[in-house]
């Protein structure tokens, strides 16, 4: 059983069958599956026309129940974890420098975990066991499914441009992704500052590792004072506007980088001046969901430094509350729906 995106306004009960097991596929069960803005903007069409009906969902802990004939590194029983990718080619330029999340050979409706499939939103899943993962002995299973995405979004490119210990890094936006992140940045003993726009998180956010936390006001004369102060910038608000950018870009110091990792709709665009990158030689970087081998170093580093992911927990029953939560709510700062309960009430596996 499924909730799927029947329409971009229907968001309904589904019966499914899955097709015979492939030779390298895995079924699970779900036991806990995570809910991401990028599950709304697909199935309400924010990216571009929908496969419906669409099941959405690619932050989930599920148990095996089946395998297929040339699986090796699973079992029935297994505890797995299944991520927004769903496969890859392996065999292009990016897949054999390990950049499987970057695969050229294979288009979108391939590469991720629904969309052309299924995704978690269901009491069971079946996906190729490549990019399948075990999950660390010691998580907590239903806090794992916000690390899959949001964990596995800020995490690699935080590992991938910050070499120098003790760097100076700035966190844009202090929700479900920046959480994390300033996480993460305190146990790579990087100095971290939270940017917020609300003052009532400043306590909160230094619980988390922030040495300092800087609340920008609406005409953004905050930022002023810290000109020229971090050495990267993690921003992960979809932000657009022009000035908000360039006074965000005027906290980094010369030569710094902007990382960015919000994804807005598919027709926004930002501009910048060409002035601020290039006489002050700023590097401006992207970064997707991580790679396979990415996604295991994820997971494990989570496990070493008991990072911990804020979640707002719902039924099966209740996932539409779940899902006008993160739509149309402020939730606290990922949710999770426990499948589990429901797939040991009424199913046998």
């Amino acid at each position: 059983l499924a909730w799927v995106f029947k329409s971009k306004t229907e968001f309904v009960p589904y019966y499914f069958k899955f097709p015979d097991l492939g030779e390298g596929e895995i079924r699970a069960k779900v036991l806990y599956t995570g809910l991401c803005h990028s599950d709304v903007m697909t199935g309400r069409e924010h990216w571009g026309p929908c496969n419906f009906p669409c099941c959405a969902g690619h932050e989930v802990v599920g148990e095996i129940t089946m395998v297929g004939s040339e699986v090796k590194d699973f079992k029935v029983g297994d505890i797995i974890g299944l991520g927004p990718f769903r496969s890859a080619c392996f065999e292009c330029e990016q897949c054999k420098a390990g950049q499987t999340n970057l695969c050229s050979a294979l288009d979108g409706t391939e590469k991720f975990l629904y969309g052309l499939y299924f995704g978690g939103y269901c009491t069971h899943i079946q996906q190729p066991a490549s990019h399948t993962f075990h999950i660390p002995k010691g998580l907590d299973l239903a806090n794992v499914p916000p690390v899959l995405c949001a964990g596995c979004t800020v995490y690699p490119p935080m590992k991938r441009h910050i070499k120098k210990e003790g760097a100076s890094i700035g966190v844009i936006g202090i929700g479900g992704l920046g959480h994390l992140a300033v996480q993460y940045g305190k146990a790579m003993n990087l100095h971290v500052a939270g940017f917020t726009t609300s003052a009532d998180k400043i306590e909160y956010i230094k619980k988390l590792g922030a040495e300092e936390v800087i609340v920008v006001d609406k005409e953004l004369k905050e930022l002023d004072k810290h000109g020229g102060k971090f050495d990267y910038l993690l921003n992960t608000l979809p932000v657009t506007d022009t000035k908000t950018i360039e006074a965000y870009l005027g906290t980094l110091k010369n030569g710094g980088t902007l990382i960015q990792v919000g994804l807005p709709n598919a027709t926004d665009m930002f501009t910048m001046s060409f002035f601020t990158l290039v006489a002050r030689q700023l590097t401006i970087a992207g970064s997707i969901v991580a790679s396979v081998e990415e996604t295991k170093d994820t997971l494990e580093f989570t496990n070493k430094h008991g990072i911990k992911v804020a979640c707002e927990n719902f039924s099966f029953a209740d996932f539409p509350k779940a899902l006008d939560r993160l739509e149309n709510g402020r939730p606290h700062f990922r949710c999770v729906v426990n499948v589990k309960d429901y797939t040991d009430q009424y199913f046998k596996h």
